[in-house]
C-alpha cells in the first residue's frame, strides 16, 4: 500500500527536479557545462584539457568563469597549458589573491575593533567561502559581515566611522563601507540578510 508520505516525497522530488532542470537549462550554457565537467572531473587527462581549450577562450568568458579554469590548473600541475592560457590564469590567481588579502585586512581590522566592544560579527558569503577554502583565490568585491542586533548595528557603524571608513548606501539593514577617496568597497555591514534589488 502506498503511503501518503511516499506520494508527497515523490511529488516534491519530481517537482523540485523539474524546477531545477528548467532553471539550469536557462542559466547554464553548453560552454558552462563543459567547464563544469572539466572542473569537477575526478581525473583530467591532457587530451581532455586540449580538446576543451580548442573551443574555450579565456578572453571571451571573462574573469569569474576563468577562475574555475585557474583552479583546474592549480589542482593539476601535471597538465600543460599553452603560453596563451597559463600566464593569464596565473595572473588571475595572483591578482585575486592580492585583492583578497586587502579585503581580509579590512575585515580583520573592523572585526578586532568590534570584538573590543563585545560585538561578534559573522562573516558571510564570499568571505566565508574564502575562510573555508583559503588556498583558492576568489573574485570578491567586498566582505559581508552580519551583526546580530539593532543596537549593535548602530554601534558597529560608529566604530567603523571612527576607524576612518565612510558609508555609502546606508539603510536600516546594511551599509557599504569604503575608505575615503576610494572607489573600492571593503566591507558590507549587515543587520539582516534582506537582498537588495
Amino acid at each position: 500500500m502506498i503511503q501518503e508520505a511516499d506520494i508527497i516525497k515523490n511529488y516534491t522530488s519530481d517537482t523540485a527536479n523539474s524546477v531545477i532542470e528548467a532553471f539550469y537549462s536557462e542559466l547554464v550554457s553548453p560552454e558552462d557545462q563543459k567547464l563544469f565537467d572539466l572542473t569537477f572531473a575526478k581525473k583530467i587527462e591532457q587530451k581532455q584539457l586540449d580538446e576543451f581549450l580548442k573551443e574555450w577562450d579565456i578572453e571571451k568568458f571573462g574573469e569569474r568563469k576563468s577562475m574555475m579554469l585557474s583552479y583546474v590548473m592549480k589542482a593539476n600541475p601535471q597538465l600543460q597549458f599553452s603560453i596563451y592560457e597559463k600566464p593569464r590564469l596565473e595572473g588571475l590567481l595572483k591578482y585575486h589573491r592580492f585583492h583578497n588579502l586587502k579585503l581580509i585586512a579590512h575585515y580583520a581590522k573592523i572585526a578586532r575593533a568590534l570584538n573590543a566592544q563585545n560585538i561578534v560579527p559573522m562573516i558571510l558569503k564570499g568571505g566565508a567561502m574564502k575562510h573555508i577554502r583559503p588556498d583558492l583565490s576568489r573574485a570578491m568585491g567586498d566582505i559581508d559581515i552580519l551583526v546580530p542586533e539593532v543596537l549593535e548595528y548602530a554601534k558597529a557603524r560608529e566604530i567603523c566611522k571612527n576607524l576612518g571608513y565612510v558609508e555609502e548606501a546606508p539603510s536600516d539593514h546594511s551599509v557599504d563601507l569604503y575608505l575615503p577617496n576610494s572607489t573600492q568597497e571593503t566591507v558590507d555591514l549587515h543587520l539582516n540578510l534582506i537582498v537588495r534589488r
